[in-house]
């Protein structure tokens, strides 16, 4: 389907792809004001198209699309390609004579070959400052300004277990406002929209882009995975509106993380004695704007911002009467982007955030004498609420050596809560209201030359720093140091093409001083004659603190290791391809072993089917359980397993009509043994290091073990049936057991409770008609 390779491989354009199709890419620099930046719009033999943004000389965002059109022709000789592109989507400048720069690039995957109109050296930098110029274009002007339409019409039908509680939508703001109890242990529910997508085009540089009442349901769940770090997870993002021009948004710090927007709240806010009686579902986004466009030759701006809608839950208060609890109000996710290219390729860029959150206070209990007592967050009993608003500022640059081969880039900011309570960061550190947080990092490399390449970067925050609410942020209070020598071979020997060679060092400390990483590791990857790619890596990692482990602040030591990696991908264009990924890790006392498999089956060009099975084994590292009332902490060597498998399979009738299914099978099991227990002097937050911890007497008064499965299906049929205009047709289904465990019992690995466990079905059918 359209986008589907270009979407895959984001390097195309910085470092050479394994080529699996013959295509043509024409790219156009239609606006030659020396910002390097362009459009690049591809077709394959197939007649399947791509587009995507070209920025940064050689950077590709593919999340860009347009309306153009393209066909193919096979030739006894051959095949040719004709592309339509409208001049309105090339949005350049009224001129008497027009100057384009350009380029076109064939990709032959029989001999894994790249042939380009204007030659851009491998061992050197830069593509779209290369381009060859298209010149005396006489009479090509610009079209007007335009406005564009996207229309659709959403009708669905759900069914699932009582015992999942009330029916909701799967995404979007189509909630089954109709249900009824449908016979034995089944409740259903029918639901409509309506909505819109818009496009207006301010002037030839500026355009507006709307989203009103949107709703996702077509989009692929989300992988389910394990998480055993104290890292957030990071989704990557997959709904239209949010994916496109997100390279205006870009920067090496991810301040717009738009997975915020529309989330399940992370957690429900309960006080002592209260029981949800249902789990949150995903916040409704009622409208999302986005401007994007060009003041002059040289400033680039983007803003966007989004409007989500009180989310609610039924739970069950102290008393025993059911209430309705306000998980996340109103919010209003905003973000302003402004950069200044100079000569060359170079910029410097501002960006500011503001997540504002507009509470009902009436949804929570509050003190006799009239203050807002926070569900959840001992001692928050304050007037200002229970949320903050959240405020980010920051500025970055970027240099460019005029040859392309040495790049720069850097960093710097401050972001400020105001109102709500003090938000405790796992490192133990509190951030007040009202306190400044700041941080800085850059970068410098060497990305062109014939053998050697190298970077080094470096990155400092402070404790308080939080980007979160709009962003994605790992953790703050750190300070890093990264750096990676490379050594190529780009002409062919012996069996291989190419290959790339790499000394990797990672050194990362808390302010404080704790040692929070120490990685020295090399690795090598060879592309073969005969298309294979192999991977192999040597890493070792000393001895380490995590300083988010008990949560609040408290150190665990973890004991160095050795690791291998290894990847093996057969010659992708065969009939039956695949690849096996192994990460095997041997720590003091005990051993982490990774196992990921693809195999990949393509009995004709219109049908491919994909398994990817999967096995992690982790055991023998010691984590924290809990702890008690007189600062007695509880750990246990972890022994988790996961297994489970993915499919996804797509059946092509033309690239504008696809039949695509997902589906995911996951199982996961944890067991802490060997108890130990440190005693923590109360009001400290030490270092525990391994050799300070003792047995325990007994364990905990609950069971820390825990047990997991779930299976995720979703089919798709999607028929752009005129240029723009896509039907969807779509049937999901979320299998997810509710598995508690007894004080003694031991999870395992339970296949058998997947047919057991509630489920929730929805069909759908959305409707969408393109106009402009």
């Amino acid at each position: 389907r359209r986008d589907r390779g270009l979407a895959e491989d984001k390097s195309k354009l910085s470092a050479r792809p394994s080529v699996q199709d013959d295509e043509v890419a024409v790219s156009i620099d239609s606006r030659r004001d020396g910002t390097r930046s362009g459009f690049h719009f591809v077709v394959n033999v197939s007649g399947v198209l791509s587009d995507g943004l070209l920025y940064d000389d050689v950077s590709l965002d593919p999340s860009w699309d347009e309306n153009w059109e393209a066909a193919t022709a096979r030739t006894d000789t051959g095949w040719s390609a004709e592309l339509r592109i409208p001049l309105r989507v090339l949005r350049f400048e009224s001129r008497a004579d027009q100057q384009f720069g350009f380029n076109v690039r064939r990709s032959i995957a029989g001999r894994q070959e790249i042939d380009e109109w204007a030659f851009v050296p491998r061992n050197e930098a830069g593509f779209v400052s290369r381009f060859g110029l298209l010149t005396n274009l006489q009479g090509v002007r610009p079209p007007h300004a335009a406005f564009e339409l996207r229309p659709f019409a959403l009708a669905k039908i759900g069914r699932q277990d009582r015992a999942l509680g009330p029916l909701r939508g799967s995404s979007g703001p189509a909630t089954f406002a109709r249900r009824w109890d449908a016979g034995g242990s089944d409740v259903v529910g029918i639901a409509g929209s309506v909505g819109a997508d818009a496009r207006w085009h301010v002037t030839r540089d500026v355009t507006l882009d709307g989203a009103f009442n949107p709703d996702f349901g077509q989009v692929e769940a989300d992988q389910v995975v394990l998480n055993l770090s104290t890292i957030e997870t990071f989704l990557p993002e997959k709904r239209p509106f949010f994916l496109e021009g997100l390279d205006t948004f870009a920067t090496s710090a991810k301040l717009v993380y738009t997975r915020r927007i529309g989330r399940v709240p992370s957690s429900l806010p309960l006080g002592a004695g209260e029981k949800a009686l249902e789990g949150a579902g995903p916040s409704a986004i009622p409208g999302a704007l986005k401007l994007v466009g060009r003041l002059g030759d040289r400033t680039s701006f983007g803003a966007m911002s989004a409007v989500v809608s009180p989310n609610h839950v039924s739970i069950l208060d102290a008393a025993g009467i059911e209430r309705r609890r306000l998980v996340d109000p109103l919010t209003s996710f905003n973000v302003l982007r402004v950069r200044r290219s100079g000569a060359g390729n170079g910029h410097i860029g501002a960006m500011v955030t503001a997540v504002n959150r507009f509470e009902q206070r009436n949804s929570y209990p509050r003190t006799p004498n009239g203050e807002v007592a926070c569900p959840g967050q001992t001692g928050a009993r304050d007037q200002k609420g229970c949320f903050n608003d959240a405020y980010v500022a920051m500025i970055d640059g970027r240099w460019r050596s005029p040859g392309g081969d040495y790049a720069f880039l850097g960093q710097g900011g401050s972001s400020l809560l105001v109102g709500g309570p003090p938000r405790p960061q796992r490192d133990g550190h509190v951030i007040t209201p009202g306190r400044p947080g700041w941080g800085t990092g850059g970068r410098f490399a060497k990305e062109g030359g014939q053998r050697w390449l190298w970077a080094a970067s470096g990155a400092v925050t402070g404790n308080t720093l939080d980007y979160n609410d709009m962003g994605y942020q790992p953790r703050q209070n750190y300070a890093q140091a990264f750096l990676d020598v490379s050594y190529l071979t780009r002409k062919a020997w012996w069996l291989t093409q190419e290959t790339a060679s790499n000394l990797e060092i990672r050194h990362l400390r808390n302010l404080q001083g704790l040692v929070l990483a120490n990685l020295y590791q090399v690795n090598t990857s060879w592309l073969f004659a005969n298309h294979w790619r192999t991977f192999v890596e040597f890493r070792y990692r000393a001895p380490f603190f995590d300083d988010r482990e008990v949560g609040d602040g408290t150190a665990l030591q973890h004991a160095g290791l050795w690791g291998v990696e290894a990847k093996l991908r057969a010659d992708p264009r065969r009939v039956l391809s695949g690849s096996v990924f192994l990460n095997a890790e041997k720590l003091s006392r005990g051993t982490r072993f990774e196992l990921e498999g693809s195999l990949v089956l393509r009995p004709v060009p219109r049908v491919d089917v994909e398994l990817i099975p999967e096995l992690l084994y982790a055991s023998g590292e010691p984590r924290y359980v809990s702890g008690g009332d007189t600062d007695r902490l509880l750990f246990g060597r972890l022994g988790a397993t996961q297994l489970g498998g993915t499919l996804r399979a797509t059946l092509t009738f033309t690239p504008r009509l696809t039949l695509q299914t997902y589906a995911q099978l996951f199982l996961a099991r944890g067991h802490y043994r060997e108890l130990t227990t440190f005693d923590r002097p109360i009001g400290t937050r030490p270092a525990v290091h391994l050799s300070e911890l003792v047995p325990a007497a007994a364990g905990p008064a609950d069971n820390p073990d825990f047990q997991r499965a779930s299976i995720n299906v979703s089919v798709v049929l999607r028929w752009e049936y005129r240029l723009g205009s896509v039907l969807y047709v779509v049937y999901t289904r979320s299998q997810i057991p509710q598995i508690e465990l007894g004080r003694d019992e031991i999870p395992r690995l339970d296949f058998a409770a997947l047919p057991r466990a509630p489920a929730a079905d929805v069909f759908l059918v959305k409707l969408g008609w393109w106009w402009g």
